[in-house]
């Protein structure tokens, strides 16, 4: 009985240190801010988001610990006129910011909990305004990488509280992606995406080093018992 105890204790042990990553929905609030320019100057504030409304949305977390939110709508290009025209193709240099807020401890809908802010550049092309039906057509979108991502200061300073991948965020900002692109809709809607990769595997600990560990600790058991049981009579 007492031979099988090492393997299962380090079995039991191995199942305690491994973290187990599992898939969450984590409910946030996003303020994006984005004011773009073109290189020939025609438009621009071409595909600008203005940041005058936080939008309610979802922090998917996969288990891997990777993560995305998507909004839909947040800004539009509607155009007036009528006819057709040919396609204009500007060059997109933009200024990045998202305030993500996360809830108050407790609650359901009060955003007061800490938050970061992303920020950075984007670059892209945005294309029209060609003719469809009966609204002007625009389509393209720009995209970049966080320069920075610190704690909001008007949030809970309880760095804590964040989840892990907003965490890892505030160590890393270039593992946070955006995107803005033109979805479509009689208003040429606009569409943010943001993504954030998975925690550095340098800060989570390795399988195989768990492994060792727990091997390591079943075989010093296992000769301690082996030691005792050669001093009995």
């Amino acid at each position: 009985m007492r031979s099988l105890l090492a393997p299962a204790l380090a079995l039991a042990t191995l199942g305690l240190l491994v973290p187990k990553a599992e898939a969450d929905k984590i409910s946030v609030s996003v303020l994006p801010n984005v004011n773009t320019t073109t290189s020939n100057g025609e438009q621009s504030s071409i595909g600008s988001i203005w940041g005058t409304k936080a939008y309610d949305s979802t922090l998917n977390v996969s288990a891997d610990g990777s993560a995305s939110l998507n909004i839909p709508i947040v800004g539009y290009m509607g155009s007036n006129g009528s006819g057709a025209t040919d396609d204009i193709k500007y060059p997109i240099s933009a200024s990045f910011s998202a305030l993500i807020g996360t809830l108050t401890p407790g609650s359901s809908d009060e955003y007061r909990g800490p938050g970061i802010l992303i920020q950075g550049s984007a670059t892209g092309t945005i294309e029209g305004p060609g003719y469809g039906g009966t609204y002007w057509r625009w389509s393209g979108g720009y995209s970049g990488t966080a320069t920075s991502v610190s704690l909001d200061w008007a949030g809970s300073q309880d760095v804590s509280l964040l989840p892990a991948v907003l965490q890892d965020a505030l160590k890393h900002p270039d593992h946070v992606h955006y995107s803005v692109y033109v979805s479509g809709g009689s208003a040429n809607y606009l569409t943010l995406n943001v993504n954030f990769d998975a925690p550095s595997s340098s800060e989570v600990p390795e399988p195989g080093a768990l492994v060792t560990v727990v091997a390591g600790l079943g075989m010093l058991i296992g000769k301690r018992h082996r030691a005792a049981a050669s001093r009995r009579p």
